[in-house]
């Protein structure tokens, strides 16, 4: 007994996309064999549905199933009719950027881990910036770069910009580090002394003793007495943090990271008003950065694998 098959099981169990690279695979096949058969490709068949789309079908016959396509166009056309698969890239110099990033768009959007992160480990990699993005943007639908401007590090980004590898207003370049451009010296310690006193399960609670008087002329004189690689601001304060006479405390970067992000999440959850969201966008840059360049390259539509 022969079972039976819908007619359209295929379409619908291989989804009408592929059903329809199928038919243009098998075509081309058939294509390709006639032309290495006959030494010339086939002619025009001699009837056209009459369907309004004989035009059409006639371009894309005597432009032929092998005719090259460039990459970048390619790219660009699978991006325009919603089937390009990949998503953008975020590249920046550690595990912060990304902790920080990743927050914002879980809050604005619902997603976690919604693009890629490509961690540079430092401002030392500036010479990998070209690199990098060229690799990335073969396949990343974008490309966006959250890194402090210094060193070298804003003479590459120019580079890649002029040479087309990266868009202009999907960089962020911080005039310190991510942190100081966000947040004053008076939140950075605020929130380090929170962590401080409510420690997690297994650490000691302490007390930190510093002021932004103090973190800031620490943070000027370490910065002058750095070529490269200069610290950000929240290095400099945990570093300060660390010593006795600022109250023995220990907090890792990401830690500090974390609870910068939840900050910033709470107060986009409190931002209820267009006015207040602008506020917040001139107050938090990178809340802009992330509302304006990567949200609407999250929100492209893309096929469901």
């Amino acid at each position: 007994m022969r079972r039976f098959i819908p007619r359209d099981y295929h379409v619908r169990w291989r989804g009408s996309v592929r059903h329809a690279q199928d038919h243009f695979d098998a075509a081309q096949m058939l294509y390709l064999w006639l032309t290495d058969l006959t030494g010339s490709p086939p002619g025009r068949p001699e009837m056209w549905r009459a369907d309004g789309r004989q035009a059409e079908r006639m371009a894309l016959y005597d432009n032929g199933f092998t005719s090259s396509t460039l990459p970048d166009a390619l790219k660009k056309e699978l991006i325009d009719i919603e089937l390009y698969p990949h998503g953008p890239a975020v590249i920046g110099e550690g595990t912060c950027e990304r902790i920080i990033v990743d927050w914002l768009v879980q809050t604005l959007l619902g997603l976690r881990g919604g693009f890629e992160f490509h961690d540079l480990e430092g401002s030392g990699a500036a010479a990998r910036v070209p690199r990098l993005v060229e690799i990335l943007d073969k396949y990343a639908a974008d490309a966006f770069l959250i890194v402090d401007n210094e060193g070298e590090i804003a003479r590459y980004v120019d580079k890649a910009v002029a040479a087309g590898k990266l868009t202009s207003e999907n960089v962020m370049l911080a005039d310190d580090s991510l942190e100081q451009d966000n947040f004053g010296a008076d939140e950075l310690i605020r929130v380090t002394g929170e962590l401080a006193a409510n420690p997690p399960e297994g650490r000691e609670p302490s007390s930190l003793t510093l002021t932004p008087d103090q973190l800031l002329a620490e943070h000027a004189d370490r910065r002058t007495r750095v070529n490269q690689d200069k610290p950000g601001l929240a290095d400099t304060l945990l570093k300060m943090a660390q010593r006795p006479e600022h109250g023995s405390v220990r907090i890792s970067k990401p830690e500090l990271a974390e609870h910068l992000a939840q900050l910033l999440a709470n107060e986009l959850r409190e931002a209820n008003t267009h006015e207040t969201i602008e506020a917040l966008k001139q107050r938090r840059p990178i809340v802009r950065f992330v509302i304006e360049r990567l949200c609407p390259a999250l929100n492209r539509p893309r096929p469901i694998s």
